[in-house]
């Protein structure tokens, strides 16, 4: 897992422990104040059959019957997402030498140096730069390097304090299951709002018909509380979700995480994400590239979490950067090599040395 700290700890444990008593009350109040008593039905022998009528030959499909195949099939899809949203490693920096300068063998003594003060001092030399492609950098121009990982950070990774860890395409930290939500979780996440959504949205339409029938015929005052109770944490629950669903939806069609989105509030001049590659893109790039699998535990997003698609504008800024860059470096070399050669013509008892970037002189006969 990404945790490097004692993840099970009371803090961590509570939430997690308050949405399943949310999800086992909710779950008992709708099982035993309406799914029950819809399913007592009674034949006209008088014996209670579980929402099947028998009418001479023939067999008749009661709505709890039903009801009760939809929900507990929803019930079912929440629990597997969650079980897996809280288990699934989000994805962190991958321990190689080219995310790890600390790991790379140095032969010279300075090189050795460096990469120990990588880890102590959060500055890079330049003899550990990473020669990978990252769109991404620090606002010196620098690349993203995580002083409490001790590793380069990739494009969209970011360090979560409470996992102490870089984690891949992060979007937020979830007290709610305990774990971040990061490359590899992401869609687990996003299915397990989605069903709990419309698990909330049933269970509320449904019990309808036992708030009328509570409300109109004679009952306990108990049970009357129950299912009015019922409808009314339903009803919460389905607001919240709907706002909350929404708001990922609208984040994966606009290609930008939680965290992107929260950047980009506070920063009024900052620009469009340049992973907005169009919103076929990005939901294929959140969930996955089979459309008949988006609301699915399967087919999940592809690449290793460390490189992402951007926009044609972006790769053409990066490939005009690197050919004004080379230019530049080789005008430097000419004019290294043209101020070498007028060294050695005013000098000609001199044997000139010259390198790519460097030159010297040795005296002749030394």
């Amino acid at each position: 897992m990404a945790f490097k700290c004692p993840r099970w700890t009371l803090a961590n444990i509570l939430p997690v422990a308050f949405v399943l008593w949310i999800m086992s009350v909710l779950w008992c109040l709708y099982v035993l104040c309406h799914l029950v008593p819809t399913l007592r039905i009674l034949t006209p022998k008088g014996n209670i059959r579980l929402g099947v009528l028998v009418e001479g030959d023939g067999l008749m499909m009661q709505p709890g019957v039903i009801q009760t195949i939809i929900s507990q099939s929803l019930t079912f899809m929440v629990l597997f997402c969650f079980v897996k949203a809280v288990n699934t490693d989000p994805g962190s920096v991958p321990q190689t030498e080219e995310w790890m300068p600390t790991l790379r063998s140095s032969t010279a003594s300075k090189k050795g140096s460096d990469a120990f003060n990588i880890g102590t001092t959060g500055s890079v030399s330049a003899s550990v730069q990473r020669t990978s492609i990252s769109y991404e950098q620090k606002r010196t121009g620098g690349q993203r390097f995580c002083k409490w990982c001790s590793c380069f950070k990739p494009d969209r990774a970011h360090h979560c304090r409470i996992c102490r860890s870089c984690i891949l395409r992060m979007d937020h930290h979830c007290p709610w299951i305990a774990n971040c939500i990061g490359f590899n979780n992401y869609k687990y996440f996003f299915l397990l709002v989605f069903y709990s959504l419309l698990n909330v949205l049933y269970i509320a339409f449904t019990m309808v018909d036992s708030l009328n029938r509570v409300m109109y015929q004679e009952t306990t005052l108990l049970f009357r509380f129950l299912v009015v109770f019922g409808m009314t944490l339903a009803g919460i629950m389905s607001t919240l979700l709907v706002l909350f669903f929404s708001l990922h939806v609208t984040l994966i069609a606009r290609g930008v995480t939680t965290i992107e989105f929260c950047e980009k509030a506070r920063n009024p001049d900052s620009q469009a994400s340049i992973y907005n590659t169009g919103c076929m893109e990005n939901f294929k790039m959140a969930l996955g590239p089979n459309i008949l699998f988006w609301l699915v535990p399967a087919s999940f997003p592809e690449g290793d979490g460390l490189t992402y698609k951007v926009t044609d504008s972006t790769e053409q800024e990066r490939l005009r950067r690197e050919s004004q860059s080379s230019a530049s470096s080789d005008s430097r070399s000419s004019s290294d090599q043209a101020s070498a050669a007028d060294d050695a013509a005013r000098s000609p008892g001199k044997i000139v040395v010259t390198g790519a970037s460097s030159s010297s002189s040795l005296p002749n006969g030394s």
